[in-house]
């Protein structure tokens, strides 16, 4: 997918969260095409439901029925997924770890990066364009499931946007690209779908209903995840957690579940026996350093509890870390970075 699809659909759909590196497999995006993220998601307590059937008006235009939508949050999307995903499968309820005071620093955090950023204004104008059409940036995404293959052309982004206040979303997508200085995207509609390329020979946005939308170099798959994939097994119990994800390097799986008050974090990993005793002994090294964190980075300190409790435990070649992080920390901690400069934030971590 030349590592920009993700990016792009996820601008597109509001998902202005910020990330790093180059591949798509793990769900987020920069607000830059072309770099896209690892896994990060976000909110606490459930979201609210939309609703909104997927196919809307326009599927039935056409005459077609696309996999009807869920309300927000449900999960649902996993059943867009294709079955081989040779890189890896990522599943984010983005609506659950982000909300209320949050969600207005993330918002804060978006205008202030754009503002900073050497396409200021085409930024501004294209982030003008999707809020003047309906399409609220940040607050707008809801899930993200992924499909990570090796041939880019089998990677599969499939999201779930709340873009109910959008009269037609996919004009408004494509005023906010030519807004951000790029030319008219490619148009066509098939199958209760509505296609966008920004660019030739890039990948393909399907905008279903009001609260889909599909990214994939082949606009073929699209139309078939659109119907329903083959894949949901493999994602499991994906549905039942705020993060899942299982990536085939080093058989890496990150598991983040509600648990009351707080977020149930597992992250475990093939990385052989030697290694993972390894690992485990510098980290009880470390934790005695932890707090000394707060000095450097002190907006961090919210979820230095979380750090100072996790554990390591080892079983053959696999290393596991286990803790428990606050939901209120997450505020906490986003409150913190309300008054930031994305440059200041982005100075203090690479001095850590």
């Amino acid at each position: 997918m030349k590592r920009s699809n993700a990016a792009l659909a996820l601008i597109v759909a509001g998902a202005l969260m910020g990330g790093c590196g180059d591949e798509p497999s793990t769900g987020t995006a920069s607000a830059e095409p072309g770099k896209s993220g690892s896994a990060q998601a976000k909110n606490s307590g459930a979201p609210k439901t939309s609703g909104t059937p997927t196919g809307g008006k326009t599927a039935e235009a056409a005459g077609k029925d696309p996999a009807p939508t869920p309300a927000a949050g449900g999960g649902e999307i996993i059943k867009h997924m294709p079955k081989q995903c040779d890189e890896g499968r990522v599943y984010a309820n983005v609506g659950k770890l982000l909300s209320g005071e949050s969600l207005a620093t993330l918002d804060s955090l978006v205008a202030k990066g754009i503002s900073d950023s050497k396409d200021a204004k085409k930024g501004e104008d294209a982030l003008k364009a999707l809020r003047d059409g309906g399409i609220d940036p940040v607050k707008s995404l809801k899930e993200v499931a992924v499909c990570a293959n090796k041939d880019d052309k089998k990677t599969l982004v499939v999201l779930n946007v709340d873009m109910s206040k959008s009269e037609k979303p996919a004009d408004t997508i494509a005023k906010a690209i030519e807004a951000g200085g790029e030319k008219a995207p490619k148009r066509e509609e098939s199958n209760g779908i509505s296609f966008l390329q920004p660019k030739e020979g890039k990948a393909w946005i399907g905008i279903v209903g009001k609260d889909r939308i599909f990214v994939a170099e082949d606009k073929a798959m699209i139309e078939a995840a659109v119907k329903g994939g083959d894949g949901a097994s493999e994602f499991g119990d994906a549905a039942s957690h705020v993060i899942w994800a299982k990536m085939a390097d080093k058989e890496i799986s990150v598991m983040v579940k509600e648990a009351g008050a707080d977020f149930d974090i597992n992250v475990k990993g093939k990385v052989g026996a030697k290694e993972a005793e390894k690992a485990k002994a510098d980290f009880e090294k470390l934790k005695p350093e932890i707090d000394k964190m707060a000095d450097k980075l002190p907006m961090a300190k919210p979820l230095l509890p979380a750090a100072k409790n996790a554990t390591i435990t080892v079983d053959g070649d696999y290393a596991t870390l286990t803790t428990k992080l606050p939901k209120a920390a997450i505020t906490e901690f986003m409150t913190g970075l309300k008054d930031m400069k994305p440059k200041d934030l982005e100075g203090m971590m690479k001095g850590l």
